[in-house]
C-alpha cells in the first residue's frame, strides 16, 4: 500500500550510493527502486518529503559512517506530492509494522503530520527537527510537569 503514496528513489541516487565504501551509509540501505524493501528486516525508513530538499539531504547523509547490523535501515523514497495528508497514512503504515520513519526535508506541516499520525497509531512521540529555522514552537521554560501513560508534558510559559 506504500507504493500508492511514494515514489522510489532517482535511479542516479541510487548508484551514487552503489559506489561508496562499505563503511557508508549509503552503501547499506535499502533502498526502494523498483520493488518496496521487505519491511519485516527494517528498524528504520527514510522518506523524502519535497523531492528536491530530500534528495540534497540524502547526498550528504549517504556518506555519514555506518555502524548498524546491513538492511536495518530503508529509504523509501519520496512522497508523490510533498503534502502533509499523504504523510499520515505512510507514518501511521510504518508505525504499525513497527517502522520508525524519519522525515527528509518538508516544511513545518510536516512535523504536525507525523505528529498526528502518531496520535492515530497511539504510539510514543520522540522528535528531533534539525532545521536552520524551524517555524515550531520552542518551549522557554516547563512550569507543570505531568506525566502520562507514554507521555510525558508540561504547561509552556514564555
Amino acid at each position: 500500500m506504500l507504493q500508492n503514496w511514494l515514489k522510489p528513489l532517482p535511479a542516479a541516487l541510487v548508484k551514487s550510493a552503489e559506489q561508496l565504501p562499505a563503511n557508508r551509509l549509503g552503501k547499506n540501505i535499502a533502498p526502494f527502486t523498483e520493488q518496496l524493501p521487505d519491511l519485516k528486516k527494517v528498524r528504520i525508513a527514510l522518506i523524502g518529503a519535497g523531492e528536491k530538499e530530500a534528495n540534497d539531504i540524502r547526498e550528504y547523509l549517504y556518506q555519514t559512517t555506518f555502524a548498524f547490523p546491513k538492511a536495518q535501515i530503508a529509504d523509501l523514497g519520496n512522497l508523490r506530492k510533498a503534502d502533509a495528508s499523504l504523510l499520515i497514512p505512510v507514518v501511521f503504515e510504518l508505525l504499525s509494522v513497527r517502522v520508525l520513519p524519519v522525515i527528509l526535508g518538508g516544511k513545518d506541516a510536516m512535523a504536525k503530520a507525523q505528529f498526528m499520525a502518531y496520535q492515530d497509531a497511539r504510539a510514543l512521540v520522540n522528535m528531533v527537527a534539525v532545521d536552520e529555522k524551524s517555524g515550531l514552537a520552542i518551549p522557554a521554560r516547563c512550569t507543570r510537569p505531568c506525566s502520562g501513560r507514554r507521555t510525558t508534558c508540561c504547561s509552556i510559559s514564555a
